[in-house]
């Protein structure tokens, strides 16, 4: 039979492993491979720092176009009407001296005020076909009748 050798232990000792984090002085090598890791960390920051720049100038932008619509829309439903390109027909009347600016999609009187002299200075003008002056004739007394009726409230 083999016998087991017994390993004396001293009395009221005991000992086990740990593993700590304590100071180490570097080599050369390893000063140089920090140096070079830390140079490489400074770099990454660095362009994550640009990146953030060029993000918050973007993100600034478009936050100022939401708000700029935002206070667009407001002053619309506020003030119940927005300005929109609409075409028109501008009637020189020589006969009142007046000239009137129609809305061609409504046919209600925009303007209507007196000629300046510029206006008034007329060249000859061949007489115009009797189509086209039923025409006006008829735009202004439509135009007359819509100025002229009851505004709803």
């Amino acid at each position: 039979m083999s016998k087991l050798r017994e390993v004396k232990r001293p009395v009221g000792v005991k000992t086990k492993k740990i593993v700590l984090s304590l100071p180490c002085i570097l080599t050369k090598e390893e000063q140089r491979l920090k140096g070079l890791e830390m140079a490489t960390k400074d770099h990454e920051l660095f362009k994550k720092q640009e990146e953030a720049a060029i993000a918050k100038e973007k993100f600034k932008k478009e936050a100022e176009a939401i708000s700029g619509a935002i206070t667009t829309l407001a002053r619309v439903l506020r003030d119940g009407y927005e300005n929109r390109s609409i075409e028109c027909k501008e009637v020189h009347d020589y006969s009142t001296g007046t000239v009137q600016i129609i809305r061609t999609d409504t046919g209600a009187i925009h303007e209507e005020r007196a000629m300046t002299d510029h206006e008034r200075q007329t060249t000859f003008i061949a007489e115009e076909d009797e189509a086209a002056n039923e025409e006006r004739k008829k735009t202004l007394q439509k135009a007359q009748r819509l100025h002229d009726a009851p505004v709803n409230a």
